[in-house]
């Protein structure tokens, strides 16, 4: 099944991971044809989109246009994927429509079953406070919100008694073998 979008997505997946070790432009670029690949074959699916967009991000590039407007569809396709909203948000901000990025994250920000404050609430408690590009892209930075991407390895978090549940014996938690 050549036009398979999954499989094609899977190979997308597959090639950006190398790039992402690599860090060489040409395996971004073999990354994002399997990508592209898989929104021809479904030019109506969010993934695609979603991923060419993360490809950008995740080499630390500016995102193209198609990328950027990709992403946006991808909103409109599956409004109710939250990291959807959120990297449209960090993108609107970038292109310093912080008003247009409130109306596209509010649905992710306030969320009945949620406790306390999420990053995107917090994200839109700056943008009301009538914060400039600068501060809220500060603020998407100390959240995290800019790491919400496919190919970026969420960041570990840190136990809170701060130690790793390990003994040291045989690296195994609790000191038990397998």
């Amino acid at each position: 099944q050549p036009t398979n979008l999954m499989a094609l997505v899977y190979k997308g997946r597959v090639a950006a991971r190398r790039a992402v070790a690599s860090g060489k432009p040409e395996d971004w670029k073999e990354a994002r044809r399997w990508i592209l690949k898989a929104n021809k074959a479904n030019p109506e699916h969010a993934l695609p989109f979603m991923l060419y967009y993360d490809s950008f991000i995740a080499a630390n590039e500016v995102p193209n246009t198609g990328a950027v407007n990709g992403l946006f569809k991808s909103v409109i396709l599956v409004p109710q994927d939250d990291g959807l909203r959120i990297r449209a948000a960090v993108e609107l901000i970038r292109e310093g429509d912080s008003a247009k990025a409130r109306s596209v994250i509010a649905p992710a920000a306030f969320q009945a079953e949620g406790v306390g404050e999420s990053p995107s609430l917090k994200l839109v408690v700056e943008i009301d406070k009538g914060a400039k590009q600068e501060a809220l892209l500060a603020k998407i930075k100390e959240l995290k919100l800019d790491k919400i991407n496919d190919f970026i390895d969420p960041p570990k978090k840190e136990p809170k008694d701060g130690k790793d549940g390990k003994d040291g014996k045989d690296g195994k938690e609790g000191g038990k073998s397998a």
